[in-house]
């Protein structure tokens, strides 16, 4: 049976252009002028997901989003809306009420694949969470603490102060978070945490606590352990997707892509505290002859790979579209209708890949030409700005 998705917006004019937009698609598609009857329709027919504008009266948007999370929390949430006001894009995105942000005006065949794309992606989640391998309620992580206080300050909309004063009541926290801002973003040097904030956004700091708060335990591990090396993995990544980024794209990676570096191996972590002797046999044996991929070697020991469970875990989470995708992608580019741009799901590959080398000493790890060949480079220049980055970065961390 075909996927449903529900509009909901306020203007009879924007309804009928999207009936028109999706009129030919297989989708069965449905239409509300408001929240009450997007409720209404949502208690009576199966929806899949939910497209909504934000400026909406009596409930709005907003509220509506987070109604649906609450009763209906499999239904894919969208945001579509001409209110660009940046202060709602990162709420609605921080806070798990939608997973993508879609601007009006759209351009038809994008936003119908970014639909496709979209369920592609959540078929494919809902096929490794069905297998009965993984069991959420048994296995998948929470959420830590600090990074649920701190998304319920987003909430609260308090002020950046009062977020970098709560972050600062964790010590281990506020080390990790300046040692990783001033290792992953190229060409940044900052003292405090309010600086972080001011200067990169809450989006992007949000998900470096979160990332800061799953490795708190791996201090005191030796140099040459599996969390350790997954840890300078991560941060090598990172480095290189925002430097690679300015190098080859001539600007900054924008604010709500900033972790996607961070996290694409998240599922890595989760299976090191999963399955710690099993996953870290097989990283040797991977490390060691590294003649079949390291998710092939995972899908036949497990069932599933790295970057499924990471997406899966994301999503769980309730994290947006694009960093389940940097999860999910990272080791294949897609050829359309991604939430991310294929650049920036590219160049999350080629970091991926260096940072195998650089951090845990795989060196036959191949680059994937679908993701070099999206940028005029040879190889030996790509070498070139991979260690130029690597020696400022590891300067700026002295």
């Amino acid at each position: 049976m075909a996927e449903s998705i529900l509009f909901v917006d306020d203007d009879r004019m924007v309804l009928n252009a999207l009936e028109r937009t999706f009129f030919e698609t297989a989708y069965r598609t449905f239409f509300a002028l408001n929240a009450h009857d997007a409720l209404t329709l949502l208690a009576s027919e199966k929806i899949d997901m939910v497209v909504s504008d934000i400026r909406m009266w009596p409930m709005s948007g907003y509220d509506l989003l987070k109604e649906v999370r609450a009763r209906y929390p499999t239904v894919i949430r969208l945001v579509l809306s001409a209110y660009g006001d940046r202060r709602m894009m990162v709420k609605v995105i921080c806070e798990g009420v939608a997973k993508i942000y879609i601007l009006k005006p759209w351009d038809n065949r994008q936003f119908i694949g970014q639909i496709d794309h979209l369920f592609t992606m959540y078929r494919s989640l809902s096929d490794v969470q069905s297998s009965g391998i993984i069991s959420a309620e048994k296995h998948l992580p929470v959420l830590p603490e600090l990074y649920v206080r701190l998304v319920r300050m987003i909430e609260e909309e308090r002020s950046l102060k009062e977020m970098a004063a709560m972050i600062e009541t964790d010590p281990s926290c506020t080390v990790n978070v300046l040692k990783l801002v001033n290792s992953a973003f190229y060409g940044l040097s900052v003292g405090s945490v309010h600086q972080a904030l001011v200067y990169l956004g809450v989006d992007c700091i949000k998900d470096i606590v979160l990332v800061s708060e799953l490795f708190k335990g791996a201090g005191g591990l030796p140099a040459n352990d599996a969390r350790v090396l997954l840890n300078r993995h991560m941060i090598v990544s990172s480095t290189l997707l925002h430097g690679l980024h300015q190098r080859l794209l001539a600007e900054r990676i924008r604010e709500e892509y900033s972790a996607t570096g961070l996290l694409a191996d998240i599922g890595r972590l989760i299976l090191l505290d999963l399955q710690p002797d099993l996953y870290r046999s097989m990283l040797e044996r991977y490390v060691k002859e590294p003649v079949r991929s390291l998710t092939e070697l995972e899908m036949n020991a497990l069932g599933y790979s790295h970057e499924q469970l990471g997406a899966l875990v994301l999503d769980w989470w309730s994290l947006p579209a694009y960093l389940i995708e940097a999860c999910l992608y990272h080791h294949a580019v897609p050829s359309a209708g991604s939430t991310l741009p294929r650049e920036v799901i590219a160049l999350i590959h080629i970091a991926d890949g260096y940072a195998w080398r650089i951090a845990e000493g795989v060196a036959t790890v191949a680059i994937a030409p679908e993701a070099a060949g999206l940028f005029p480079i040879s190889e030996k220049d790509l070498d070139d700005h991979v260690a130029s980055i690597m020696s400022r970065a590891d300067c700026i961390n002295r």
